[in-house]
């Protein structure tokens, strides 16, 4: 055998320990969403697992999230098959969106030994960020809503396809249908794209193939895009058996929505901007002190390490220089995947800042964002850097790993000695012990306590409608239904009475 074929045929005999470390630090920063089915459960995750529910029983094809005619249900879909293997439930739920950040940092591992050339460690060492994320992130990336990790996984993807134009045209109208923010990735391959032509020093002709490229894109993006669009009237938009039936009063498109949620203040826009470095990048890093519960997560300790600001704004300041002179020799080429993902994430960045205050109740807005350390990470620990650079940079991430996994083992102890955060168990205990099946309560009780009794028990939203059977069930059931509410029932109709909930009704 060929040097050069023993070498990487050990190489990959070797690569399991690198990967099992990243699928370690997947599990580890997911253990505590697993392990307790209320740590971070709502209507809006339950109303995806009914999605997949549907599916599993063939009751259902939902083209987008019920009640709306945007966001492709590409997790409910994802999540049919473990819901076959393993049931639904809240466990079965959360394990498809872990297998979603398993598959993005593998495929975003791969493509750092591939293309940017790090050694499989160094590798792991840059996606630690995304693979290790701290507490507040974790929540969003395992949240079954809104496709949070799915993006991290599209960016690869549209890397591996951007030789394929109609390929990567298709891809991306289906990307964008599924989350918005994965558009970001064009224009940061059409950048790349440019950097390798004149690294190739392509001539006129080439160049004019990039050009035809790029139409390519374009036409299979629209047609992908219309073809979906046109599945609309034979989709099940409002739940089981509702073909046909447009979802009511909301906006119809993913554009439509985008416009409405711009928050548009253009003299607020340098001091949004301003505060990226201070506020957005702080929290996406687990830098920033935070109570989980302002999120609804179920757990009081405070996570977040304020002391480890100073050394970010070192990093903030030093990596300029870092780049620019810490640089010895490099690969051909090797540092153009990595600025690709800083692209994606600086246009994630500046989208958010440009179109709304930053606010940790507005972090899934800016996800890819965590591109950008990543990317930076990626640059710096590439062969030929001056050893000391890279040394700084695996010593920083080290830290960040570190007191991430620190804030995960302490909020997983605090569980595991008897906070248990149910708020919708107990209610849904009691409303199967007393053989109730339909109901109503306000959205965010009414589909998780359905989606945790397995549709044994439908409670129908008194506020936004995603579910039109449920409301059927209930319109019929009048004026015998159960209500479940927050005040008190009114004189004359029974009352019982479960954690602060009050069960008005027969």
């Amino acid at each position: 055998m060929p040097v050069a074929a023993a070498s990487a045929s050990r190489l990959r005999s070797a690569d399991w320990l690198p990967v099992a470390a990243l699928v370690a630090a997947i599990v580890l920063r997911s253990w505590f969403f697993l392990a307790w089915d209320e740590a971070y459960f709502d209507s809006d995750q339950a109303i995806v697992g009914l999605m997949a529910k549907h599916l599993t029983e063939g009751r259902a094809w939902p083209l987008f999230f019920y009640g709306q005619e945007y966001m492709l249900a590409v997790e409910a879909w994802a999540m049919a098959p473990v819901f076959l293997v393993l049931g639904p439930s809240v466990f079965a739920l959360h394990l498809t969106m872990v297998l979603f950040n398993v598959a993005a940092a593998l495929l975003l591992w791969t493509l750092l030994v591939r293309e940017a050339r790090l050694s499989p460690w160094l590798a792991v060492l840059a996606i630690l960020p995304f693979a290790l994320a701290p507490v507040i992130l974790s929540a969003h990336l395992i949240e079954a809503q809104g496709g949070n990790p799915e993006p991290f996984l599209w960016v690869g993807i549209f890397w591996v396809a951007r030789r394929r134009p109609l390929l990567v045209g298709s891809l991306a109208a289906v990307a964008f249908l599924h989350r918005e923010f994965t558009i970001f990735a064009l224009p940061a391959l059409g950048v790349a794209a440019l950097w390798q032509r004149v690294l190739d020093r392509s001539d006129q002709r080439q160049w004019l193939g990039e050009l035809r490229h790029w139409i390519l894109v374009a036409f299979a993006f629209i047609v992908v895009f219309l073809s979906i669009q046109a599945l609309k009237p034979v989709a099940d938009l409002m739940g089981p058996d509702t073909a046909g039936m447009r979802a009511p009063d909301r906006p119809q498109d993913n554009i439509t929505q985008l416009q409405n949620r711009i928050e548009w203040n253009p003299p607020a826009i340098p001091r949004r901007v301003a505060a990226l470095p201070t506020q957005l990048f702080p929290m996406l890093l687990g830098v920033s002190p935070l109570d989980p519960r302002v999120l609804a997560i179920g757990s009081p300790v405070r996570v977040g390490w304020p002391e480890l600001a100073p050394l970010l704004t070192v990093f903030a300041v030093a990596w300029p220089f870092a780049v620019v002179f810490g640089r010895v020799r490099a690969p051909k080429g090797a540092a153009i995947f990595p600025v690709y993902l800083m692209l994606v994430g600086v246009q994630a960045a500046l989208v958010y800042a440009v179109t709304r205050d930053p606010s940790v109740y507005l972090l899934r807005y800016a996800l890819l964002a965590l591109l950008v350390p990543l990317g930076l990470a990626a640059l710096l620990l590439q062969p030929g850097r001056l050893w000391g650079v890279q040394l700084a940079t695996g010593v920083f991430l080290a830290l960040l790993a570190a007191t991430s996994a620190v804030d995960h083992a302490r909020v997983i102890q605090q569980a595991r000695h008897g906070f248990r955060p149910l708020r919708f168990a107990d209610a849904a205990s009691r409303l199967l012990e007393r053989g109730i099946e339909v109901g109503r309560a306000g959205y965010w009780r009414s589909y998780a306590i359905t989606f945790l009794t397995r549709e044994r028990v439908k409670l129908t939203s008194t506020e936004v409608l995603r579910i039109q059977e449920y409301e059927d069930l209930a319109d019929a059931a009048e004026p015998a239904v159960l209500h479940l509410q927050e005040q008190p029932c009114a004189a004359g109709i029974p009352e019982d009475r479960v954690g602060v909930w009050y069960l008005c009704g027969p």
